[in-house]
């Protein structure tokens, strides 16, 4: 515009990196140096720095050698540019790029930046600018600092009012009237387009709403908290000079960003319904799962609830209020009931409430043996069946009925010889089953039927179907356990019979040569060290160097390794044999363990097969310590860094405990620099000396000892399955007490303290502390039962949703429905009041009934 066409020389630069000569270097120079504009890009700024041979004259004299290959000089440091113009130059506010300290080794008269943010973050940004600008003194970091950021970020008004006099005179700012003539731009319009949520997205949008404004309440609540108590210990203008940090701001500013994010679709962001690594959901899946998070969410506030009223009616027994208790054990079997099509209380808290009513009424005039059974019509109970059931429900059931009865069937027709054992473990899965049909014939399903005998069975219908899961996953562990113990004790037996001392009769031969001696040791480390690939050195070979001492250690090697397998089976299988039905001790031991708990009792039966599983483990395994790369050779020095261990973490939790925080600002703990083992599941050193000597001995050893060795050899492999079975069984065994242990928690109520010296506990209370547990659980009562009404009313609705209008579904996620479409979702269904067809939108009340907006 300005100039003629053809008189100004425009050179695009390429970077140093295509300039294969040195003639063509100095063409290039030549071009350059008489054009009138040079055009780069800040990718070739960012290669040409590792080309500009002036960032490597210091460094040339520590090098050892000469270079061999010259380094091509860039060309744009050897101009000196009359002007120097950096578009989006927020590219090198950071002092830290490459791009950033080649931009600063151009020589230039005169610098300009352009930028449409010269401010992205934080007001050090423009420190960027003011560094390739070269606005001295500001362009050294210090001065920057103390004159203008920390002074501005203070709110001092003179250095605010020195600061933006200091940028209006080497900053300009163009708007578009300025320009527009010269541009000549078309006017800009604007154009709104309104989008419509579905029901289903415009009920997603207002749960994130509510939770992103509790947030945000949050955080103001606190920042305000804050600024008064400023202002209490400073001058009364605190509260009006308070700025927030970055962190608060972000803090503020995400909830926004949830917001946004709901607008786009349920799944965007992280706090979104699940993640977008898979294909997104359709409007109907997103219903589903809004469904599911309304019936977690309605079950917890009703699981409130009956906490609630279980605590009220404990401390009312205490106060020997006794009909009041069974009023409000009542009340929670009524409030079950009534939620039962929607939420379903938790067994335990079930349990409880049938097992402390039961006991209540056997002493009040209520009480009543047996009730006689309520036959009702197979019409009335299919209804029930319909209405208490879905499809999706009912179809899940039968799923986890087909899975269990499969893996009944399965243990049952293993045939081991356990297996008469495990028949009367068997036995309970379809107990539940059988009682529960006959519950539906009967009054037993009923909450409203109080009999002595129907409580008792309900008590126990509870039980077995909470012990089935345990029970089941016990069966699947004995199963497997049972087999790899079988395969085991039978490859014992063979070895024993056809004798195990290949291995001698090969080390009596090597023996007699040298070399045959000297090459057996390298096959032994080799065979160590690819063993423990990135474990340290700690073969065998590293501590034996005789054929004599090879053989004592094999033999202690093989000996240990039999003894704690043994002690380890003994153990387990005796625990086995008890949990058909398990022993009081044992389950009272899960509660006060002192290694799980800290209690007061003896060890749990997992913490005593832990000990005795280290040991064995040591054995079979590779044992590694952590803080270094040496392998534990000695199993003994393996035992005692685990028992220093648990030592240590038992003396400092007591401690803690003891003295509260004192401990905590002690950096001396030695628990910081303990020493811990880590087991990888590698062969032994035992197991690799025996195959590096099958291996280096096949020539000498016979037909008959090379099968032995390969059978001694698949021993070692099925006591390491075993040994992972076995662990897996143990889990399976604490669980199931863990569960009994659970059942017997959960039928406890609240007990008054009798004495001073009585242990504490949760469930003791003194007698000062009744009447503010009652105040908080009435409170937690209402509050619970509010929310559970606000909930059942959303679940509703949502529900509302799923039933099929006119044969259309609820839109996708790829298809967001306009005005016209949401009238014909809803178009099918009258108002009731005015008995007119609801058109575009419908108002629902928290019972679940809907009518026209104008209604």
């Amino acid at each position: 515009r300005h100039t003629r066409p053809g008189s100004l020389d425009v050179r695009i630069y390429e970077g140093a990196r295509n300039l294969d000569s040195a003639s063509n270097q100095r063409n290039d120079l030549t071009e350059i140096s008489t054009a009138d504009v040079v055009l780069t890009t800040y990718d070739v700024l960012k290669e040409d720095l590792s080309h500009d041979s002036d960032r490597h004259d210091g460094d040339r004299r520590f090098l050892r050698f000469q270079k061999r290959y010259p380094v091509i000089p860039t060309v744009l440091t050897r101009v000196h540019w009359w002007r120097l113009c950096l578009d989006e130059a927020q590219m090198v506010e950071s002092s830290k790029t490459s791009v950033t300290e080649m931009a600063m080794r151009l020589n230039a008269q005169h610098r300009w930046c352009v930028t449409g943010t010269p401010i992205q973050r934080r007001l050090d940004d423009l420190f960027g600018l003011l560094r390739f600008l070269r606005t001295s003194p500001f362009d050294t970091y210090r001065w920057w600092v103390d004159v203008i950021r920390d002074p501005y970020e203070r709110g001092d008004m003179i250095a605010m009012n020195y600061t933006h006099k200091f940028f209006k005179e080497i900053m300009w700012r163009s708007s578009k009237i300025h320009v527009s003539r010269e541009l000549q731009l078309p006017p800009q319009e604007e154009c709104f387009s309104w989008l419509i949520f579905s029901s289903i997205e415009e009920y997603f949008y207002q749960k994130q709403h509510a939770t992103c404004m509790d947030h945000a309440h949050e955080i103001i609540k606190r920042l305000r908290n804050n600024a008064n108590r400023r202002e209490l210990t400073s001058d009364s203008n605190a509260l009006s000079n308070v700025y927030l940090s970055n962190n608060d701001t972000a803090k503020l500013l995400v909830p926004l960003l949830k917001l946004r994010q709901a607008c786009c679709h349920p799944q965007v962001g992280s706090s979104g319904l699940c993640s977008l690594q898979r294909t997104p959901l359709s409007m109907d899946e997103i219903l589903q799962v809004l469904i599911g998070k309304a019936k977690v969410e309605g079950e917890e506030e009703l699981r409130k609830v009956v906490v609630s009223l279980n605590g009220l009616a404990g401390i009312a027994i205490i106060e020997q209020k006794n009909q009041e208790a069974i009023s409000l054990y009542k009340e929670a079997l009524d409030l079950a009931r009534q939620n039962f099509d929607d939420f379903r209380v938790d067994p335990l808290l079930n349990l409880h409430i049938n097992h402390n009513l039961a006991e209540l009424l056997r002493t009040s005039s209520e009480y009543l043996h047996e009730c006689t059974p309520k036959i009702q019509p197979p019409v009335v109970y299919y209804r029930r069946k319909r209405k208490e059931t879905s499809h999706a429900d009912s179809d899940l059931r039968g799923v986890k009925r087909n899975k269990i009865s499969e893996n009944i069937g399965s243990v049952l027709a293993a045939g081991s010889p356990e297996t008469s054992e495990y028949k009367s473990v068997v036995g309970q899965a379809p107990i539940s089953v059988e009682l529960d049909a006959e519950n539906r014939t009967g009054c037993h399903l009923s909450s409203e039927c109080f009999a002595d005998g129907c409580l008792r069975k309900k008590c126990n219908t509870l039980k077995e179907k909470y012990l089935s899961v345990f029970t089941t996953k016990l069966l699947i562990a004995q199963k497997d356990f049972s087999a790899s113990f079988e395969e085991v004790t039978t490859l014992n037996k063979e070895l024993k019979n056809q004798g195990m001392g290949w291995w001698l009769y090969a080390l009596d031969c090597i023996e007699k040569n040298k070399d045959d001696t000297d090459e057996l040791f390298k096959k032994i480390d080799s065979l160590s060290t690819k063993s423990t690939t990135g474990l340290g050195t700690g073969a065998i070979s590293s501590r034996v160097k005789t054929i004599a001492g090879l053989k004592y250690t094999i033999q202690a090697g093989i000996d240990s390794l039999e003894g704690s397998r043994q002690q380890l089976m003994v153990r387990l299988l005796e625990i086995n044999k008890t949990m058909d039905n398990p022993r009081d001790e044992d389950i009272e031991s899960q509660r006060y363990c002192p290694k799980c708990y800290d209690g007061t009792g003896s060890l749990c039966i997992q913490c005593e097969l832990d000990g005795l599983s280290q040991g064995y483990e040591a054995r079979l395994f590779v044992v590694k310590k952590s803080n270094n790369d040496s392998v534990i050779a000695s199993v003994d020095e393996a035992r005692d860094v685990q028992r220093r261990n648990y030592e240590l973490n038992h003396f400092f939790r007591n401690k803690n405990t003891n003295e509260g925080s004192e401990v905590g600002g002690n950096n001396d703990n030695p628990r910081s620099v303990r020493e811990n083992i880590q087991v990888y599941r590698h062969p032994s050193q035992t197991e690799t000396a025996l195959r590096a000597i099958r291996t280096h001995s096949r020539r000498v050893l016979g037909k008959q000892y090379v099968e032995i060795a390969k059978k001694h050899l698949l021993l070692f492999e099925a006591m390491r399955k075993e040994f992972s079975l076995a662990r897996s069984l143990s889990i399976a065994q604490n669980q199931l007490l863990r569960a009994h242990d659970e059942i017997k928690m959960s039928i406890s109520r609240l007990q008054l303290k009798e004495n001073d010296d009585e242990p504490s506990a949760v469930n003791i209370v003194t007698r000062e502390e009744l009447i503010p547990y009652n105040v908080q659980f009435t409170s937690d009562k209402f509050l619970a039962l509010t929310s559970l009404a606000r909930i059942r009313g959303q679940l509703r609705y949502l529900k509302g949703l799923m039933l099929p209008k006119s044969g259309n579904t609820v839109a996708t996620a790829t298809s967001f429905p306009a005005t016209g479409q949401i009238g014909s979702e809803i178009s099918n269904e009258p108002c009731p009041v005015c008995q007119e067809k609801i058109l575009e939108q419908k108002m629902v009340f928290q019972c679940g009934h809907s009518m026209c907006c104008k209604c």
